[in-house]
């Protein structure tokens, strides 16, 4: 028997919006984000295998800011094996991306990862595989200078975007973001928010789930 533990949550014409810095935030009951590997069949709950979150910094910060990841192998305390083939075997690559474009380009707005949806100038990247550095524990990315962001006007901010691909394997890597402006603790970016067009989560059973939307000025759909 199969457990399906995904659930996916498509916003065409709106922004998903995380209350704070902690992805998910705790008033959404949601303890994981969710990438399975590309060989899973979509029944588990990813339909595309790749989720991508945007991060707005108020241009009036100009101190230091890390993207932190907790748990981004596969493998371990909190991610879900395939039990039709049970041996880790999923490799997820996380991307940050700043500079023009990586926010104001129509392919990055879209819920689906089509086109150049990596789009901007890309700052980090690492990939992760079943190894047991990082299993239960923070990786940093960063230092970002704010202004190493896209400027968006609409927001009257800079803007980062971090784009995890799950490149093979079958099994769901569960982990969790933390927008910070330290890179060895979880301190809030003040003012700071981040968000999503299309939000892949574990489903804890026997459990109400809140995910938050705000209609934007100019909606876009595709």
């Amino acid at each position: 028997m199969r457990l399906q533990i995904g659930f996916t949550v498509i916003a065409l014409i709106v922004f998903g919006f995380s209350k704070g810095q902690p992805v998910p935030s705790a008033s959404e009951n949601i303890d994981f984000i969710c990438t399975f590997g590309k060989e899973a069949e979509i029944t588990w709950g990813d339909d595309d295998f790749v989720q991508t979150f945007f991060f707005i910094v108020p241009k009036t910060n100009k101190e230091p800011v890390y993207i932190r990841i907790f748990d981004p192998n596969t493998g371990g305390k909190h991610d879900q094996l395939n039990t039709i083939e049970p041996t880790w075997n999923t490799t997820t690559r996380f991307s940050v991306f700043g500079g023009k474009g990586a926010f104001s380009n129509a392919d990055a707005q879209k819920p689906f990862p089509r086109g150049n949806f990596k789009s901007g100038v890309q700052l980090f990247t690492a990939t992760f595989g079943n190894e047991n550095t990082y299993d239960d524990k923070w990786y940093s990315f960063g230092p970002l200078n704010p202004a190493e962001g896209e400027y968006v006007k609409e927001f009257d901010a800079y803007v980062f975007k971090i784009v995890s691909e799950s490149y093979e394997g079958n099994d769901g890597n569960l982990y969790r973001y933390f927008f910070s402006q330290s890179r060895s603790a979880n301190v809030p970016v003040e003012g700071s928010n981040a968000f999503t067009y299309k939000y892949t989560f574990r489903l804890k059973s026997g459990n109400l789930h809140f995910v938050y939307l705000e209609i934007g000025d100019d909606p876009k759909s595709e």
